[in-house]
Parts: structure tokens; sequence; C-alpha cells
């Protein structure tokens, strides 16, 4: 088996849940007329948010973008507190970060937004073990596209044939098998620390 120095992650699945109709249902309290499926759609599927997730608009901007197409007032701080806190933490993936971490060079490749990152680094401390963190708003590309792959294994300093991809979507496992990076699916962490064993030997 070849040998593998680094370990590529998805954060969002694999490191922490998130349940988007916890802000969905917190807007529609304050958005009148408004349903859920509209909203869902606007807040994490529009080409709003997808804008926002390669940092082509500001914290500030995409507020104001989402408040004009509700036609609605909220306040930016309480807009964060709507949009930030969706997330609970996967115990049984960070608590053994610390001996992985050891072992393997880590990072994280995740298509996410400034506000997201700014809350999740403020509450969770398991961000200290991966020496490289490449996110999408940062360097406007996304998963499944090539580059942020690209950007990932040069900032490691490592190759495609010596690094391990782990995501729970099967089109970014697949882009990443295209690039010659091995990959593991991820299903739970049972799942995948049975897997990643095969890396240790």
């Amino acid at each position: 088996m070849k040998t593998v120095d680094t370990f590529l992650f998805d954060l969002g699945g694999v490191f922490v849940n998130y349940d988007p109709m916890i802000a969905v249902r917190r807007f529609c309290r304050d958005v009148r007329g408004c349903d859920e499926g509209t909203l869902l759609h606007l807040l994490f599927k529009s080409d709003l948010h997808h804008r926002f997730e390669r940092g082509l608009l500001s914290a500030e901007a995409f507020h104001r973008c989402v408040l004009r197409a509700l036609d609605a007032e909220i306040s930016f701080s309480r807009f964060k507190a709507y949009w930030q806190e969706i997330f609970r933490p996967i115990e049984p993936m960070i608590g053994r970060l610390d001996a992985f971490s050891r072992r393997f060079r880590l990072g994280l490749v995740s298509n996410t937004n400034v506000l997201h990152m700014d809350y999740l680094k403020s509450v969770f401390g398991f961000f200290r073990h991966f020496s490289v963190q490449v996110y999408s708003f940062e360097v406007g590309h996304a998963k499944p596209e090539a580059e942020i792959f690209r950007i990932a294994l040069d900032r490691c300093g490592t190759h495609p044939d010596a690094c391990v991809f782990v995501d729970d979507s099967p089109d970014n496992v697949r882009a990443a098998e295209g690039l010659g990076i091995s990959a593991i699916r991820f299903a739970g962490p049972d799942q995948f620390w049975s897997e990643a064993e095969m890396y240790w030997k």
C-alpha cells in the first residue's frame, strides 16, 4: 500500500452536524407570509448562497440581499444568531483527532462562509488539529471543483498519491478520486475509523 502522510477532511457532516431548518424556522417567525421551502432555498440553495460561499459577497452584503429578497427588517446581530447557531459536534470524530494528528498531517477543505466559520472557531477547539484549512469563501473555489483540491495539496506540500480525502458527498469524493487522491465517503464515525485503520499500518 502507498504511504499516506495527509488526510483532508470535509467539515460539515464529518466533524459537525448542522440543521438548516433551525435557521429557517427562526427567520419564518420574523418574516410574514414566507413559507419554509422558499426560505430554505434562498438561504441555503440559491445563487445568492453560492456567491456568499465563494466569497463574492461579504456577510453584510449577504444580510442586505436576503432582507431585500424577503422584504423584511432583521438586525445584523439577530441575523447572525439565526444563521450561525445551527451546529452540533460529532464527538466520536473530534475525540480521536489528537492521536490522529500525531500520525498524519490534517487539513480541512470546506464549502462554507465567513459567518459560519467565525462562529464555529469561537465555539469549538478542534480546529487546532488542522495545519491546513481551505475554505471556499477564502479561495473563491468550491468542491467539487478541482482547483480547491489543488490548493489544499499545495498548502499541505504533498501529492495526490500521499493523500486521503474524506467527505460525505459522493460528488466530492469522485472529484478527489479524479485527481488521483484516495477517498473515503464518510457514512459515520465507526465506518470512517474502521476504513482509516488500513493507513496506519
